[in-house]
């Protein structure tokens, strides 16, 4: 007998962790405002857990008290739980997953039906803009890591050149 895992839940394979794969996506993610979380997006490859990786961070500057960060945290990481398959259904998971992070920045514990229409708002923006914005850059860039020619891939290198020192170093006086 096959066992079928729920999908609705949010599983520990859909937060987003590792130190690496969380400072390249806040260098190199997609950054927008969407009140009130300051999201950041990006594609990461393929993986067969899950589709989306979630990152939730609430200010220790807007709420002092630890109880008050968790309380915000669970409220956003539920109103997330019941709204993913609007992004989920847009994400081709052969290819690659999405890392996301919401980062909360009101200084009000939010009351949990009314963040879950702005999570709601939010997923419906990102599947429509951000996630085909990406998709396109990821594409372009592949396209352009093979579209150089012979001549640009065998280029002399800076530091073999005296007259690059400008290029390389920055002058002290500016």
């Amino acid at each position: 007998m096959l066992i079928k895992k729920h999908t609705n839940g949010l599983r520990k394979a859909e937060r987003l962790s590792g130190h690496t794969v969380i400072r390249n996506l806040f260098e190199n993610g997609l950054g927008y405002y969407h009140f009130p979380f300051r999201v950041i997006v990006m594609l990461m490859p393929a993986d067969k857990q899950a589709p989306v990786h979630l990152l939730i961070s609430v200010s220790k500057r807007n709420f002092k008290k630890a109880y008050q960060r968790n309380k915000v945290k669970r409220i956003i990481r539920e109103s997330f739980r019941l709204n993913k398959y609007l992004i989920i259904d847009s994400i081709n998971s052969d290819e690659y997953s999405l890392a996301l992070a919401l980062i909360y920045t009101a200084k009000e514990v939010p009351v949990f039906s009314q963040l879950t229409v702005k999570m709601a708002s939010l997923l419906s923006h990102m599947k429509d803009n951000a996630v085909s914005q990406l998709i396109k850059n990821q594409i372009s860039s592949s396209e352009k890591k093979f579209s150089k020619t012979y001549t640009e891939l065998n280029e002399e290198p800076l530091l073999n050149n005296p007259d690059n020192s400008d290029k390389i170093f920055r002058k002290s006086d500016e």
